[in-house]
């Protein structure tokens, strides 16, 4: 079984739950609550890609971070496509990314960890008042 939780963020998407077992046939291709997209959706900030049978993508656009489901035969796998960054701020003990209500040390550094400002400000409710392309350039 892999259980993926998005926690809630203001202004970005309400907390979603992706549940995939070893017995299903094929991956689910929504959140347990039915939805494929949590957030705007023009925006979609979160969102679950079907790319086959035995491969699903969740897109979390405001942490630059994408989570692969793929089932191998009667097996699951789970690999995270996450910015450099965000890893080296974990330490060794810890499970969870983290955007908001955690511990300094836990958030995301959004200079360095972003590669879409647009969508985590809008998530975050922050009025951007520089252009991103030259704030980040």
């Amino acid at each position: 079984m892999v259980t993926v939780i998005i926690r809630s963020t203001r202004h970005c998407t309400a907390q979603k739950q992706y549940e995939a077992s070893s017995e299903d046939l094929q991956l689910p291709i929504s959140f347990n609550d039915g939805t494929m997209f949590g957030g705007d959706p023009k925006e979609r900030p979160v969102e679950i890609r079907p790319q086959n049978g035995s491969h699903v993508e969740i897109s979390l656009q405001h942490i630059a971070t994408t989570v692969h489901v793929r089932r191998h035969g009667r097996f699951l796998s789970v690999a995270i496509r996450i910015p450099e960054t965000l890893i080296k701020e974990q330490s060794a003990d810890e499970d969870q990314l983290c955007t908001t209500g955690c511990a300094r040390s836990e958030t995301v550094r959004v200079k360095e960890a972003l590669a879409n400002p647009i969508s985590f400000a809008r998530c975050q409710g922050i009025f951007l008042a520089t252009n991103p392309k030259i704030a980040i350039g």
